[in-house]
């Protein structure tokens, strides 16, 4: 299963492309926002059994939660005192889609979406989606987020110390509170990480994770960073909606016409409704197209555009009942125009 990592990134060193941050390593210590219950679950040393056994219950049942939503904050700070504070979301669809924004302290933010192997992002410096590349060049870059694999992740796969802590009430859900040290992994110093369980339901309801990260600086001098990652998990197995991202980009040169083609049952209520960047598209037509009326299935609705200037952009189309209506499909089309 794959976790997405956020840290708060500024510096990238193309504004045009969306970069990703060199100390990997600080982002894998965030990771366990989406699957924090895997990195749980190893042996107690203490001896608390009914916590062990909690922890393990609660593994198991993340993980066979279909939808939950997180949101939070992630406040990093060195030792000179600079500091920042960050918010995020989360959302996951089991087994393997997730979407996250962080909005930055600083105005920009960065948007992504997992699904599979693939990832894609888009920023306030960028933002049209792209394919999403695993390393950057940037070694300014303090930030950003990252899709990793936490399955066998060594970094939180035992709590050391661990202390059970007073019940505390997240929500309105009654939940068991634990506190331990995680192991280090690699450039990571785990400080301390606080879980908050439901008692009837055994769901993370919140998570605490406090890291140091040894952070290079150009000069060679060490710097010494913590992460304070707090998450609250909301909507389990809720009709949480995740964009797709069609795996094909829409091809045009200046002049030229595409079309955008979406299935619909119209007689349901439902139609697809797109927005795009108009200084870049201009929407030429919008045509419904019926399916055969001997097989009583809905048809297809059909949007063509043309090309005004070159360009990388996208089109998103939502699926609803009605204007105002629910949200049942978001879909997305990258384009380039030469």
């Amino acid at each position: 299963m794959w976790g997405r990592a956020l840290t708060d990134g500024k510096r990238r060193a193309d504004p045009g492309e969306p970069q990703m941050s060199v100390l990997k390593y600080a982002a894998i210590a965030v990771t366990t926002l989406l699957l924090p219950a895997s990195a749980c679950s190893g042996d107690q040393s203490q001896g608390n059994g009914m916590a062990a056994e909690v922890i393990a219950e609660a593994r198991a049942a993340m993980g066979e939660a279909q939808s939950y939503r997180v949101e939070g904050t992630a406040t990093y700070t060195v030792p000179d005192g600079e500091t920042h504070q960050d918010t995020f979301e989360l959302k996951h669809i089991f087994p393997d889609r997730h979407w996250g924004k962080t909005n930055f302290d600083d105005g920009s933010w960065w948007e992504s979406i997992a699904s599979g192997d693939r990832q894609y992002a888009r920023s306030s410096d960028a933002r049209y989606w792209q394919v999403l590349p695993l390393e950057s060049p940037d070694p300014g870059a303090r930030s950003t987020v990252v899709v990793v694999s936490v399955d066998g992740l060594a970094f939180f796969e035992k709590l050391r110390d661990l202390e059970i802590l007073a019940d505390e009430e997240i929500d309105g859900v009654e939940c068991f509170h634990y506190r331990g040290k995680p192991e280090a992994y690699g450039p990571i110093v785990g400080v301390e990480v606080e879980l908050w369980i439901g008692r009837e339901d055994r769901l993370i309801r919140k998570l605490r994770n406090v890291t140091r990260v040894q952070e290079a600086r150009p000069e060679g001098e060490e710097v010494w960073a913590t992460y304070t990652v707090v998450g609250e998990y909301h909507d389990f197995n809720g009709d949480i909606v995740i964009p797709t991202i069609a795996s094909e980009t829409k091809s045009a040169s200046v002049g030229e016409e595409f079309a955008v083609r979406l299935d619909v049952t119209i007689r349901l209520g439902q139609d697809w409704y797109v927005e795009h960047d108009e200084s870049i598209l201009v929407l030429t037509e919008k045509e419904y197209i019926p399916g055969p009326e001997f097989l009583d299935i809905g048809g297809a609705r059909e949007f063509r555009f043309r090309a005004l200037r070159a360009g990388r952009t996208d089109i998103t189309c939502t699926r609803k009942h009605g204007g105002n209506g629910p949200v049942l499909e978001h879909r997305i089309f990258m384009v380039e125009i030469d």
